[in-house]
């Protein structure tokens, strides 16, 4: 399996071939990597470039989850940085309005009011709603939103549960497609179950939230 650094330089260079510059995949790969790696402020531009170059896309609702999608990983980022190492080596986060603004539905152009109309969701793309409201309830809950952080977690649950109790939608998909669905589906409600007693998986939500 590749690093993520090795990752990285295949999808740098991969962009870096002619006429492939503006590739959004391998764009899309390159800030995650970025962002896994702890290189906030590269991971921040990468994903505006993301954004940008997913403005080209013909298909509309493609369009819109991806542009969505490079929202919630800014606001990742965002949330990251507002934080800081306390002596006993735990992280003491921040709020940060600069995350929620690009994930709240209170916002015109976040990522959740962006997704909300192409919902209905499943599958996939339902655990990606789920995972946003997620990351969304944990900023707010940083804000001091109390009430906006519970909604978001119920209906992180709930997307996570549809998932479970809808398996399988596609005939055509193999068992081993079905499990590794049901598997983050079950890990996302035992999140949410988690947060609802106090204790947010810091370490999902932020992979390098030892990097300043």
């Amino acid at each position: 399996m590749q690093s993520n650094a090795s990752a990285l330089t295949s999808f740098k260079t991969a962009l870096q071939v002619p006429e492939q510059e503006r590739n959004i995949a391998a764009k899309e790969y390159e800030s995650h990597q970025l962002r896994k790696l702890g290189h906030f402020n590269e991971a921040l531009d990468a994903y505006e470039d993301m954004a940008e170059f997913a403005e080209s896309i013909d298909d509309q609702r493609k369009k819109a989850l991806t542009i969505a999608r490079a929202k919630r990983y800014r606001a990742e980022i965002f949330q990251a940085q507002a934080s800081e190492i306390q002596q006993d080596g735990s992280r003491l986060f921040f709020g940060t309005t600069l995350a929620y603004n690009l994930l709240s539905y209170t916002i015109g152009d976040s990522a959740l009011k962006i997704r909300h109309r192409f919902a209905p969701f499943q599958d996939w793309d339902l655990i990606e709603q789920a995972d946003i409201h997620y990351v969304t309830a944990f900023v707010s809950k940083n804000l001091d939103r109390t009430k906006i952080a519970s909604e978001n977690l119920d209906q992180s649950g709930t997307c996570y549960e549809s998932v479970i109790t809808g398996l399988p939608r596609n005939r055509l998909w193999t068992p081993r497609r079905v499990r590794r669905l049901r598997a983050a589906a079950a890990a996302g409600k035992k999140r949410v179950n988690d947060a609802q007693q106090g204790t947010y998986d810091v370490k999902w939500l932020f992979p390098k939230s030892d990097v300043p």
